[in-house]
């Protein structure tokens, strides 16, 4: 007996712990996966545990992308600001800004290992959540041209254009939350 298209592409999106059939999220997805030869899984608790830690890694991440472009985008004026002011805020500012190499080496070693740990455990998700191995060049198109592309295009350039808008008030709130 022939089964249709829908029911195959329905057979597709199996649950990882009962292999039962799910929801498919939608016909666009449903084809390309059909298609692909892709499987799609259910999240489980690792999958769920991984996207928390992704998004505290993206969080972390902002704030070290934000903090290079605010301190180096900080004016003359919003130098004199922080020197006429007496808080410990503003004394470490005025450290840090005083010593850029040292300040910009850190803050770009820092973030590029957290970007490479976000990329590596975007990686991790997508296994978890698709099986390639049925169609490689399709895994290899969702695992390195989507995710990169994603995290460049959301990731790098969204923080940064916030922080380089308001630098002043950006390094304000880093040193705010590097004092708790």
């Amino acid at each position: 007996m022939k089964e249709s298209l829908t029911q195959k592409m329905k057979m597709i999106f199996l649950s990882r712990a009962t292999k039962k059939p799910q929801l498919e999220p939608g016909i666009l997805l449903a084809n390309i996966m059909y298609l692909s030869g892709a499987t799609v899984y259910t999240p489980d608790f690792k999958t769920i545990a991984g996207i928390v830690v992704l998004l505290l890694l993206l969080f972390i991440s902002a704030l070290m992308s934000g903090s290079e472009v605010a301190y180096f985008s900080l004016s003359p004026a919003d130098i004199s600001k922080l020197k006429s002011s007496k808080s410990k805020r503003s004394k470490g500012v005025l450290k840090l800004y005083s010593m850029p190499k040292k300040l910009l080496s850190t803050i770009l070693v820092a973030n590029n290992t957290i970007n490479i740990a976000i990329v590596i455990l975007a990686s991790f998700i997508s296994s978890r959540l698709f099986n390639f191995s049925n169609s490689p060049l399709f895994g290899f198109i969702i695992e390195v041209v989507v995710i990169t592309f994603s995290f460049f295009l959301w990731g790098d350039n969204a923080k940064s254009i916030c922080h380089k808008e308001y630098p002043f008030r950006s390094v304000n709130n880093v040193m705010a939350a590097s004092d708790t």
